[in-house]
């Protein structure tokens, strides 16, 4: 999460022992940044129609990220995504200790979608199946993850042609 980040580059980097409030402050800044741009930003191709189509199927959908949860769950209020979720579960709590909080039972028909190698990790620790979003991510994935089974890569979701 952005909270270790921080720490740890005040910490370790600039070796700094009483930098509380420094960080306070560069952790508001940073919030703000992030909720103006996640509001405004355009959303990922076709993301909306695939969300209303599994919500139609009646599937249980999430969000696990990094992100601040409180942060997150604004945003996805104000641009009306929270609809299509059951829950949105982000930092101060990590993507595992989010997982286990949804107690979910059928890992056969959980599929995680996600653009980095947490996303990663904490889906092959739950067994479930995980499909890389490539065009969002920094993430490098290893030759070695893309042979494992469970594992599928997308560029993003405008390939897909969903019916109403």
């Amino acid at each position: 999460s952005r909270y270790d980040k921080f720490d740890y580059y005040f910490k370790n980097i600039k070796c700094l022992k009483n930098y509380k409030s420094e960080l306070e402050q560069i952790l508001i800044d940073f919030s703000q940044i992030v909720k103006k741009n996640l509001i405004l930003c355009k959303l990922t191709p076709n993301i909306e129609l695939f969300l209303k189509r599994l919500n139609t199927l009646k599937k249980n959908l999430y969000v696990i990220s990094a992100s601040d949860e409180e942060e997150l769950t604004e945003i996805f209020r104000i641009r009306n995504l929270n609809v299509y979720f059951k829950r949105i579960l982000g930092s101060p709590s990590n993507k595992i200790e989010n997982i286990s909080k949804l107690n979910i039972s059928d890992v056969k028909e959980t599929i995680f979608f996600g653009d980095s190698l947490s996303d990663y990790n904490a889906a092959m620790h739950f067994n479930f199946d995980f499909v890389y979003i490539k065009n969002y991510s920094l993430w490098k994935v290893p030759e070695n993850i893309k042979k494992s089974s469970g594992y599928r890569e997308i560029n993003n979701f405008s390939f897909l042609k969903i019916s109403n």
